[in-house]
């Protein structure tokens, strides 16, 4: 049977196929901006900020999607080392902060992301300590590990996004006093005063163009990981179970 190039297959899907899909989906959301409908709105302040703030509030629940995603990708990292250790039956403490580690990131990032979808005000503060964390982390270990002499390629520039640059991106994104607002009671009074406005269109704006694009690449690596383990356990099952030693 002729064997799979499983590292050059990733390879070539994240330097030529996953950057055309990334610009589509980008330019797509940003050409398709609309105006919103003034059918049936009343001309007052009121309607006018909530306008407004119909396109933030999009992006944060976008943002909430994310985290989603990022909770699965890691949830789908813990399960080839959960395996590995399995097979060897060598459950020792770095086995443990391996399975461990991706663990606890996608049990935060869940009641993070849904509380982003509901536009709860602690979510906004949770995603800000817990990104201030993971740029902490991330950047100074990406450096060290780069200083080391650790083997870096540019087809690995999907999880060097969501790693590395996704983060402070959302740090930045949290701060913002437009996000503050619509996580608001203010806001969700003025949503109350002007329901009519919740199925209004609005032109989609550069930053939740931006969040899809993220949820493009999150979405890529979550795949791509997933047929990589499920490729590379094939030898190992032959009619058995997946994790028989």
């Amino acid at each position: 049977m002729m064997s799979i190039d499983i590292i050059g297959l990733i390879e070539a899907f994240n330097l030529y196929v996953l950057p055309p899909i990334l610009i589509v989906v980008v330019v797509g959301t940003l050409a398709h901006r609309r105006r919103a409908s003034d059918d049936g709105v009343p001309p007052d302040d009121d309607a006018s900020l909530r306008l407004d703030r119909l396109d933030r509030e999009r992006t944060v629940r976008l943002i909430g999607l994310l985290n989603l995603g990022l909770a699965l990708r890691a949830f789908v990292m813990a399960i080839p080392e959960f395996q590995a250790y399995y097979i060897s039956g060598n459950f020792s403490i770095f086995a443990m902060i391996n399975i461990g580690m991706p663990l606890v990131v996608a049990a935060l990032n869940l009641p993070i992301g849904l509380g982003l979808w509901w536009l709860r005000p602690w979510a906004r503060w949770a995603e800000v300590v817990w990104n201030l964390l993971l740029s902490a982390l991330a950047l100074p270990l990406f450096v060290w590990l780069w200083r080391l002499g650790a083997s870096i390629t540019l087809a690995e520039w999907p999880d060097i996004a969501v790693s590395k640059v996704l983060p402070p991106l959302l740090v930045l994104l949290m701060l913002s006093p437009a996000t503050a607002r619509v996580v608001s009671a203010e806001h969700r009074a003025l949503v109350a005063r002007t329901p009519h406005l919740s199925t209004s269109r609005t032109r989609r704006s550069l930053t939740s163009s931006l969040i899809v694009g993220f949820l493009v690449i999150v979405g890529s690596v979550v795949v791509v990981n997933s047929l990589d383990w499920a490729i590379r356990i094939r030898p190992e099952l032959n009619g058995s179970s997946p994790f028989a030693p």
